[in-house]
């Protein structure tokens, strides 16, 4: 949001020449516009790096100490170092996530998935004149006689 704004705000701030229309005139707007976008693109790009912690949560404390777990022969003081630095990265990270959810875009039932209303179970049986249809042979004499019924 902030990149387009930035954009908007720069191009908005060009002073169109009184005489329209002629090339130099086109082309200092259009390198006036291209050097906004860079502008705009260095300034709020991230760049990302893959691995295979690659996780919404991982960050460069995580990356710090995975070095220097690393670095150690795999010590285990940098063992759990790791895991604590993870774990409060991760707790961190998911607490903003909810605190988002409950606060800013007021969907908490997003948060509360256990509070839905169940699904129907899949193997229950049709019901027809008392009698459930458990067969696909009692099943269709029970949607032939209803719908036939109708026609009748």
């Amino acid at each position: 949001m902030e990149f387009t704004n930035d954009i908007l705000k720069s191009i908005a701030s060009i002073t169109c020449p009184t005489k329209t229309g002629s090339h130099e005139d086109i082309t200092h707007i259009t390198t006036l516009v291209s050097d906004y976008i860079a502008k705009a693109w260095k300034t709020h790009a991230i760049s990302s790096w893959t691995s295979v912690q690659s996780k919404g949560w991982w960050d460069k404390s995580c990356i710090k100490a995975m070095r220097q777990y690393q670095k150690s022969d795999c010590s285990s003081e940098e063992w759990q170092n790791l895991r604590r630095t993870t774990k409060n990265v991760k707790r961190k990270y998911f607490d903003e996530k909810i605190k988002h959810i409950s606060s800013q875009n007021k969907r908490s039932w997003v948060l509360m998935s256990w509070v839905r209303a169940p699904k129907p179970d899949s193997s229950e049986a049709i019901v027809f004149k008392g009698e459930p249809c458990l067969t696909t042979e009692d099943t269709w004499n029970a949607f032939q006689e209803t719908f036939n019924s109708a026609q009748s």
